[in-house]
């Protein structure tokens, strides 16, 4: 039998105030807006907690996280010039449920489970609620599992992973990781100075460059009967992917990332018969050291120019690899700005790719890193994930880390099904996995 109940966790912080979102923010908030769903990019986090702490212990870490990381305690509501602003909120409380478990593992990993599905469909009220929110799972009054959950306004990918590594830190008696990331409104403040003025202009020329000339979409029209719901996504789990990913980068001294784009555009070639289009990338834009332990919104989508075929694979890889990193070196913007300019080029965004999974392979802080190996299975598969009615972009591929199997992947793609029909999906994902295999049989030894 299991008894939850609802703590009151009040906190004091160091700053309070209306202060401009950041780039990152203002980015994410265009996106909730045209993929018209207050959960879009709902991001979630937590794990498996050390042994030996009790739920009032995780408590006060949790207590810590929302008093040092002001992203945590900020609302946001339009200005009167109807742009979005974030309000640091000084001092409050904000409610965790801590949940007594009874049974081992399977138990923990069927609630943090249920858990991580509730904290990605609810939506927030971001101008009346603090944007976090936590779940404790303890057994025999030992806390053993924590999720946590917040929108993408509050914080990214490795801004979520930040955090249970500052709780986990604190829990074992070590100090918070250091140098501190600036704070949002920090941020936005620098984006604002003569460097912020500097990091804009050179991210503009950017995308002036990849506009001109850019093909109107990579899927100009439909070609297909829209099914219903009209966008289909479908996962392929694999263990045969990352060990090849990992093989070819060491073999052309490139990033994971650079081989499975350069898989995911040699396919896209022979799909579509193009030979480049502009790819919606997105950036983590965590390269600088000052920026790499802030807890944010910091990861934007920009425009890479991607070269879809080649006679050689390894031709490819190469090109990939400069469309990449000339991405990474412009990832941060004012997407108000950059949205005129899209629209004045008339180009169409209509490719997505996102690699979760090359900066988190290892599975850190990913609740279910403990899964038994009677869990995981050698053999690829494949199933539907999701249906939606609504959808921004026509070709929607993202790589994620396994949850109980880091020596997994999970490739994801949906699409507009006027453009890729459910059928082409499957066989695209397992495409992937087999050019990427037959790469590595080439390679010998």
């Amino acid at each position: 039998m299991t008894s939850t109940v609802h703590r009151a966790v009040r906190f004091a912080g160091a700053r309070e105030g209306e202060h401009p979102c950041t780039w990152g923010q203002l980015d994410m908030w265009r996106e909730m807006l045209r993929e018209g769903d207050p959960a879009h990019g709902n991001m979630i986090g937590g794990g498996y907690l050390p042994p030996g702490h009790t739920p009032d212990q995780v408590l006060e870490g949790l207590r810590g996280l929302v008093e040092r990381h002001e992203s945590l305690r900020t609302r946001y509501h339009p200005s009167e010039d109807g742009r979005l602003v974030q309000e640091v909120v000084g001092s409050g409380e904000f409610e965790v449920e801590v949940r007594a478990l009874e049974g081992g593992h399977d138990e923990l990993a069927a609630a943090a489970g249920e858990w991580l599905g509730e904290f990605q469909a609810e939506p927030y009220d971001l101008g009346k609620d603090l944007p976090f929110r936590a779940r404790i799972g303890a057994v025999d009054g030992e806390a053993r599992v924590v999720v946590l959950g917040m929108p993408h306004l509050t914080a990214d990918l490795f801004g979520g992973r930040l955090l249970f590594d500052d709780l986990v830190r604190g829990l074992d008696g070590r100090e918070p990781v250091s140098p501190p990331g600036p704070q949002p409104a920090e941020l936005a403040e620098l984006e604002r100075s003569a460097a912020g003025e500097r990091i804009l202009r050179r991210s503009l020329g950017h995308w002036r460059r990849v506009l001109d000339g850019a093909p109107p979409a990579c899927f100009p029209e439909a070609r297909h009967s829209a099914m219903s719901p009209r966008y289909w996504c479908g996962g392929l789990t694999s263990r045969a992917t990352p060990a090849a990913l990992e093989r070819l980068a060491a073999h052309h001294q490139v990033s994971t990332s650079h081989v499975l784009l350069a898989a995911v555009a040699s396919l896209l070639g022979d799909y579509t018969g193009r030979d480049h289009c502009l790819v919606r990338m997105v950036v983590g834009n965590r390269g600088r050291p000052e920026l790499r332990n802030a807890v944010g919104s910091l990861s934007q989508e920009v425009a890479a120019a991607v070269e879809l075929g080649g006679d050689r694979f390894e031709d490819i890889v190469r090109a990939a690899r400069l469309s990449s990193l000339e991405a990474m070196r412009h990832g941060r913007y004012d997407p108000d700005i950059v949205a005129k300019l899209v629209a004045d080029a008339g180009v169409e965004l209509d490719v997505y790719f996102n690699d979760m999974w090359t900066a988190t392979r290892d599975g850190k802080g990913a609740p279910g890193t403990e899964a038994a190996p009677s869990a995981r299975t050698d053999e690829t598969t494949f199933g539907w994930e999701q249906h939606l009615e609504r959808a921004s972009v026509a070709f929607f591929f993202e790589a994620h880390d396994v949850i109980g199997d880091p020596e997994a992947v999970r490739l994801s793609l949906m699409t507009d099904t006027t453009r890729v029909p459910p059928p082409d999906i499957k066989t695209f994902l397992f495409a992937i996995e087999k050019l990427l295999t037959d790469q590595t049989d080439l390679l010998g030894g």
